[in-house]
């Protein structure tokens, strides 16, 4: 230890037991002149001592006594220099006074240490990153342990500060670490360090619980809870944005999509399997090119699609993509479906410019497709609002006369005959006759049916009167068979069989003198179940005929697992073959394996003789249309066929 620096800490061991400070802690920064002494001393221990008693021990020393405030403590900073002249004495006397005043009047009611390594051991017992920089050089003075441990804390600083220093903002929040995926708030603010000199401080907060926090509740508020899809909140929202923001010119749409017949698969096999077909749906929506953020669920199985203006040119390419995947299954848990959608297309703002008038014209042009047979979409066209008032008004009373027991619903019966003319059965065709409505044939309102969700209660009454009316004529005519319509929804239906089967069994029917009619243009959600209903009521003895055959989708593995011993053929593939060769052969090629599996054919469609010719030529086992017969009320068919 040189002279210079023995002087400076004997001095302190003097003051320090004279003083009898609990404790004191000394640093020293040797210059080319002086050696500087840090010191905090506590407000009491201050005030215990006089001017003398300091003054004694520092008798024949020569001292600088410039006097700092800082954080409710007296602080001084001691320069000792190697001579000793009356002006160091007289000016010492005056900086121990000024010492002694200051800590006399100050309002100082706690004792907090001013030194490196007190402020060093506070720093680290705070739950956040701090590091005290140089003013000028950005030299790191000190880090408290947070920031000295953690990486993430040392980079966020660093981006922090260029941001500080490029903009002055002292408050940086939610800067975002991409390493450690946690999220701070950054403070800068300058102040005096221990040695009097400026530092800067800056403090890092682990503020990424409380983003997450507040991106659930965001999450909820704008997101569908089910699908992960925006909601319609969220949806009203954006389309409103794009509205206000549009530049002249710019064109965007609005897709309402609604899945077709979704309620069989909620009644047929339960929410469980409709929430997963909801899910797969809304994820293959969010892979589509052009409107990935873009796809909203409305509730239920409603979703909406904001084409945005700069994806406008592409609304062709994004309804195509959309329309395929519905042709394709969809594989659900252990079950696979066909679903399939209808969509309606609203373009702004040349039909609207606002979110209301918007999404309510993609809506009507949705329903509209969905009414012309599903499966489709349909832009929306000013012819189709003027016929909107007519068709809600149609609706409700279809509801309606469903509602009060399928009132004004009629069955007719068509006749259907074997190879050599003789009546073979009837088929039960239904047909609504009512004042408000007038008479209307099965295609004028059984779509509208279909969207409405009733067709089950509709089939029920069909089954259950035409079972009735055979009961009566096998009273007459034992061997006559009944050719009865089921919809979709009955053969999907917990206990489907069972609830057939009771309706048989109150008549006291011959089951084997009953066909369940399935049109080829049925879709399946759940074929698996549908084939199981039908196994179940073949084994009764029921006859399964496949009807409008040539017209869906069946195919021929459907044909055998379906039990089918008849199928009957549609009548536009007997027209179609009039013309087409393709069309002949497939005809023939249906009728060759119809005839190895032992199955029946029907041509019940006939209308003239050329239609006749063809069906005769294809080996028709039975024959059946207005050539033979019109489709007649129940009292009118007894009397022209049964009597």
């Amino acid at each position: 230890m040189d002279d210079f620096t023995g002087i400076v800490h004997n001095v302190f061991l003097e003051l320090y037991t004279e003083l009898n400070l609990e404790s004191i802690e000394l640093f020293q920064m040797n210059d080319e002149q002086y050696g500087h002494i840090v010191c905090a001393l506590p407000e009491k221990k201050i005030q215990e001592q006089t001017i003398n008693s300091l003054h004694g021990f520092l008798k024949g020393k020569t001292f600088k006594l410039p006097v700092f405030i800082r954080d409710r403590a007296a602080m001084y900073v001691a320069v000792v220099k190697d001579n000793m002249t009356d002006e160091d004495k007289i000016e010492f006397t005056e900086k121990i006074l000024i010492l002694q005043n200051v800590a006399a009047v100050g309002n100082f009611s706690d004792s907090i240490a001013a030194s490196y390594k007190v402020m060093e051991d506070a720093l680290d017992r705070v739950p956040v990153g701090v590091a005290v920089l140089d003013n000028e050089s950005r030299r790191v003075l000190l880090l408290n342990s947070v920031a000295a441990r953690s990486e993430s804390v040392q980079s966020i600083m660093g981006k922090a500060l260029k941001l500080y220093t490029d903009t002055g903002k002292q408050t940086l929040e939610d800067i975002y670490d991409n390493s450690s995926g946690l999220w701070y708030d950054v403070n800068f603010s300058g102040l005096k360090w221990i040695n009097g000199e400026d530092v800067l401080v800056c403090t890092t907060i682990d503020v990424t619980q409380k983003i997450r926090n507040r991106q659930k509740i965001e999450y909820q508020a704008n997101n569908d809870y089910l699908t992960g899809l925006f909601n319609r909140m969220k949806c009203e929202r954006d389309l409103d944005e794009i509205l206000k923001n549009m530049n002249p010119g710019e064109k965007g749409c609005v897709v309402f999509l609604d899945l077709d017949n979704f309620k069989q698969v909620n009644d047929g096999l339960g929410h469980q399997y409709g929430d997963v077909l909801l899910q797969e749906i809304a994820y293959s929506l969010q892979e589509t090119d052009g409107i990935k953020n873009s796809c909203y669920r409305m509730g239920g199985d409603e979703f909406v699609i904001i084409v945005k203006p700069w994806y406008f040119d592409k609304i062709t390419e994004i309804v195509d993509k959309i329309s395929k995947r519905f042709n394709d299954i969809w594989h659900i848990m252990d079950v696979d479906y066909y679903c399939t959608m209808s969509m309606g297309i609203a373009v702004f703002p040349d039909q609207g410019k606002t979110v209301d008038e918007l999404i309510k014209k993609a809506d009507f042009a949705m329903y509209e497709a969905k009414k012309g047979g599903k499966n489709r979409f349909l832009w929306y066209t000013v012819e189709d609002e003027e016929r909107k008032c007519a068709d809600n008004g149609f609706r409700d009373s279809i509801k309606e006369l469903v509602g009060d027991d399928c009132r004004d619903f009629d069955i007719n019966y068509q006749p259907v005959f074997d190879k050599d003319g003789i009546l073979y059965g009837a088929e039960a065709l239904v047909r609504i006759n009512s004042g408000s409505l007038g008479r209307l044939l099965p295609a004028e309102f059984l779509p509208t049916a279909e969207y409405l969700g009733i067709m089950n209660r509709i089939g029920h009454y069909v089954f259950a009167k035409a079972v009735k009316t055979l009961k009566k004529w096998n009273g007459t005519h034992p061997d006559l068979k009944m050719f009865i319509n089921m919809a979709p929804t009955q053969l999907m239906m917990p206990k489907a069989a069972e609830n057939i089967m009771n309706i048989i069994k109150q008549w006291e029917v011959n089951p084997g003198n009953i066909y369940c009619d399935i049109s080829e243009k049925t879709e399946f959600l759940d074929e698996k179940m549908a084939l199981a209903t039908l196994e179940i009521l073949n084994g009764h003895g029921i006859n399964i005929s496949l009807d409008d055959f040539g017209s869906g989708k069946m195919s021929l593995g459907f044909l055998k697992d379906s039990h089918a011993s008849m199928i009957k053929f549609d009548n536009s593939l007997v027209k179609k073959s009039r013309t087409d060769d393709v069309e002949i052969t497939i005809l023939r090629s249906i009728t060759e394996i119809a005839d190895i599996l032992d199955i029946d054919i029907a041509f019940v469609g006939i209308e003239d003789d050329n239609d006749n010719n063809i069906a005769l030529e294809n080996k028709a086992d039975y024959l059946g249309g207005f050539y033979y017969g019109e489709a007649l009320p129940e009292d009118e068919f007894e009397t022209k066929w049964l009597k």
